[in-house]
């Protein structure tokens, strides 16, 4: 059943192209931000992914996670910028 959970550690691993994979703070980060879909258990970080490694929600799909991600981050982004204005 998908999504299951993955220790960043992991999925830092094996779900980047070797010497790509985001530093592991940032992969915290945008989990405590709510940016990737995860979870916080105690100091262990995880992230939901699918039977692929696409990051999902859990519960259902919206489809393409990752691009939800990044879409959201760039919102938010753009908003601290306007409210910063």
């Amino acid at each position: 059943m998908w999504p299951k959970r993955m220790s960043i550690t992991d999925f830092a691993r094996d779900g980047f192209v070797e010497g790509s994979a985001p530093h592991l703070t940032t992969l915290k980060k945008r989990i405590e931000r709510g940016v990737i879909p995860g979870e916080i258990q105690g100091t262990r970080y995880y992230v939901w992914v699918g039977p692929h490694l696409e990051l999902m929600e859990p519960g259902g799909s919206t489809g393409d996670a990752l691009a939800d991600a990044l879409l959201n981050e760039w919102q938010e982004e753009r908003q601290d910028g306007e409210e910063a204005a």
